[in-house]
């Protein structure tokens, strides 16, 4: 789930891990093919769900069409939420102390001492003090989660970029799949689900995981 609670640095980006060979068993090959098959019908599968319960079908299918894999990214995200609990008020704590420790394990390690790109986008992702207070603040007076589109950014630093991220949520709630308001003091967009989003996508791990079991 993007690092979030997973101990350890990944190494992406400077090769340490790469294999020096990789091996394939092309014998399995077909048995693969019906796998990855059977994968794509998935989350073809999903994203049909959505398409169905989204209050404005034709907002949802051009979001779709530029940012499909994003929206499934998002669905995710909001996914760990409810399974996660994060809900509770330490669970929430802990859920934004996880993600800023394991940004600090890769700014520390594979990007220590670089800058620009990724490196830069993974620094302005961390919570800051005032940023977490407030995301305690709305937790405590609206009684839910409710995340601003900038937070949301922060914890999807690592797969998309802000500008992608801002318009996913943007094209979600048009299609009636987030709900959105505007904070009145200093007119963030604030984001929450309301349930459908993260039980399509948990339904997608359930068709995942009867597709595993078939392959065994």
């Amino acid at each position: 789930m993007f690092g979030w609670g997973m101990p350890g640095d990944h190494g992406g980006g400077d090769g340490r891990f790469m294999a020096k060979e990789v091996r394939y068993d092309w014998a399995q090959a077909g048995r693969d093919v019906a796998l990855l098959l059977a994968l794509r019908e998935a989350r073809q599968r999903v994203l049909a769900a959505l398409a169905e319960a989204a209050e404005d079908g034709e907002a949802f299918a051009r979001l779709v069409q530029a940012q499909r894999d994003m929206v499934l990214l998002v669905a995710e995200f909001f996914f760990a939420l409810k399974a996660m609990e994060i809900a509770a008020p330490a669970a929430l704590a802990a859920f934004v102390a996880s993600h800023n420790r394991h940004l600090d394990q890769r700014i520390e390690g594979e990007f220590k001492n670089k800058a620009g790109g990724l490196a830069d986008r993974l620094r302005e992702g961390k919570f800051g003090a005032g940023a977490i207070r407030m995301i305690e603040l709305t937790r405590a007076e609206q009684g839910r989660i409710e995340l601003s589109q900038s937070d949301i950014a922060r914890f999807l630093v690592e797969v998309m970029s802000d500008e992608t991220c801002r318009k996913v949520l943007a094209g979600l709630a048009e299609a009636g799949l987030l709900k959105t308001r505007r904070e009145p003091i200093n007119r963030a967009v604030m984001v929450w689900s309301e349930g459908v989003l993260e039980a399509a996508f948990g339904r997608h791990l359930a068709d995942l995981r009867a597709i595993v079991a078939a392959q065994a």
